[in-house]
């Protein structure tokens, strides 16, 4: 599931009936790790009891694997490992990859999460309704979102890892937009569309006119590193979003680093 979202609501199915399906108790402790790591950057406090609720999780969902058959598979390991991780050494990203990928195993794709994902775009589909907008596309980690927040006014700064973290982003609608310092990682999930208003950049000629907005609309990378969730409902979200544009343009951004390589052998 999304993993990059700016806060994670503690799930309400904290107090629910437990399932005799995997996938589904599976999925809640995907829930579970999320909220867990989003509260720790945001350094706010849990309820007491929350341990408690998630560790009896874990022994149900081992439970349901069990029941299932798929304990001579290794995912019953798998499971044991993603609680350790995550109740006992507090490292809630690793626990989310590894049951991720139990998910994956035992349900290759996750209809549910499309769908949602899907949904996400229709916020987007609003934003470039009838408007002159520039589709950015390229391989995760060339630079889309860096791109369409330097178009957009942010600022940026170099951290100690030779990385570049933005200081300041006066476009609020740039806030979506999220950078990764992976290339072979992906943090947008969806279309996600940014208005700029062109007066504001002192654009007024060529015909454009300076009191509409030009919206730059990012994307996830081709052969996103998330799952073919995110590829059909992207899909089915870009035809929908674009299909109502005033204008289209297409921006194709290319990592150089990636044309000396084996990336873009294809």
């Amino acid at each position: 599931g999304h993993d990059d979202y700016k806060s994670v609501v503690l799930p309400s199915i904290i107090n629910d009936e437990y399932s005799q399906m995997p996938e589904i108790e599976l999925t809640k402790l995907v829930r579970f790790a999320q909220y867990k790591n989003v509260h720790r950057q945001q350094q706010v406090d849990e309820p007491s009891d929350l341990d408690a609720k998630v560790e009896a999780r874990f022994v149900h969902a081992l439970q349901c694997l069990r029941a299932e058959g798929y304990n001579e598979y290794g995912i019953c390991s798998a499971l044991q490992q993603a609680q350790s991780l995550m109740l006992t050494n507090r490292d809630y990203v690793q626990a989310l990859r590894i049951i991720q990928d139990m998910l994956k195993e035992i349900r290759p794709f996750d209809i549910a999460y499309m769908l949602q994902l899907y949904r996400e775009t229709r916020v987007a589909e609003q934003l470039l309704a009838q408007q002159d907008t520039a589709l950015f596309l390229g391989y995760t980690g060339s630079g889309k979102s860096t791109s369409i927040h330097v178009l957009s006014g942010s600022q940026f700064k170099q951290t100690a890892t030779g990385h570049f973290e933005a200081v300041h982003v006066p476009n609020k609608a740039c806030e979506l937009v999220q950078l990764s310092h992976k290339v072979t990682e992906s943090v947008t999930r969806f279309i996600s569309a940014v208005p700029v208003n062109l007066k504001e950049f002192g654009v007024d000629a060529y015909g454009v006119d300076a009191k509409k907005n030009i919206v730059f609309a990012d994307t996830p990378g081709f052969f996103d590193s998330e799952g073919a969730e995110i590829d059909v409902a992207n899909g089915l979200g870009i035809v929908s979003a674009v299909g109502n544009a005033k204008s289209l343009r297409i921006v194709v951004v290319i990592d150089w680093m990636a044309c000396i390589g084996n990336r873009m052998e294809a």
